[in-house]
């Protein structure tokens, strides 16, 4: 719909009220609703209104946890959030341990989420042990949510360290177990 309609504002502004519409409509369907909702916070965030961005990703994330949208969103949030922190690994890994504590108990995917990407983080620095820790604790916090992603991201990750630390039979645990 965007690259239809061109990137110039009154393209996009055009493209967020048929968003809006669609979204009036008396019950679309999930995956539409998801996806007009993800398409709208990608287009406030092209016209520089990033104030409107986080509350459309959260309602995605929310509403159609087990979405590839939501999926989507979380990923945005979390790289907004990394780039916000600045180009320190210690930074960004503080920034995504914030965002998790901060959505711990109203958007469990976007805290699983941070806690892999701040994972992602440490592993990226060489910080294993941090990195491991951060991975357990997906794993531990996943009972209750809806957060298949996270959780098979996090058991690969923390695999694949204990696999290079030559702890093969724990690795061997993790990528069987689901």
């Amino acid at each position: 719909l965007m690259q239809e309609r061109g990137k110039d504002s009154g393209s996009l502004l055009e493209a967020i009220r048929l968003l809006e519409a669609l979204l009036a409509k008396p019950v679309p369907a999930p995956a539409q609703q998801a996806e007009a909702l993800y398409l709208k916070a990608e287009t406030f965030g092209r016209i520089g209104q990033g104030q409107a961005l986080l509350p459309l990703y959260a309602r995605v994330i929310r509403d159609y946890p087990d979405s590839t949208w939501a999926d989507q969103s979380v990923a945005r949030v979390l790289a907004r959030s990394q780039t916000a922190a600045g180009k320190k690994y210690e930074d960004q890994a503080q920034a995504l341990l914030l965002v998790s504590e901060q959505y711990r108990s109203e958007l469990p995917k976007l805290a699983l989420g941070a806690l892999n990407r701040a994972g992602d983080v440490y592993f990226g620095a060489d910080e294993w042990v941090k990195a491991k820790d951060a991975y357990r604790q997906t794993l531990d916090a996943r009972e209750g949510t809806r957060a298949a992603t996270q959780t098979a991201a996090a058991r690969m990750a923390l695999a694949e360290i204990l696999y290079r630390e030559e702890r093969f039979h724990q690795a061997l645990d993790l990528y069987e177990t689901e």
